[in-house]
């Protein structure tokens, strides 16, 4: 999620980050904001699960099903995008800070 974006409804950003969200199934979601609401107030992007299947356990306390299932759509949070930091090539990283929302 550090480029993507809602470009006119559409999902826009660099090519890997979109297949990574496509593969762990979640959806990101930017709240609208009204032209009277305060500057102060933050509204974060989020990236949150298309859908909240219930947990699958085994007898032995393990989850059932592979790690993509685990990852896609078992962890039912919400996460808020608090700070994109783009790439800088002085240092060869990017980052995003986020916020665990529910």
């Amino acid at each position: 999620c550090h480029t993507l974006t809602r470009i006119n409804g559409e999902l826009a950003g660099d090519p890997l980050d979109l297949k990574m969200l496509a593969f762990t199934q979640y959806e990101l979601y930017e709240p609208a904001a009204s032209e009277q609401a305060n500057f102060d107030m933050l509204f974060p992007t989020i990236v949150r699960p298309i859908n909240t299947p219930q947990q699958t356990v085994s007898p032995l306390g393990r989850f059932s099903g592979s790690v993509s299932s685990l990852i896609a759509g078992h962890i039912p949070f919400e996460i808020g995008i608090v700070r994109q930091l783009p790439f800088s090539s002085s240092l060869q990283r990017t980052s995003v800070i986020v916020r665990i929302l529910a």
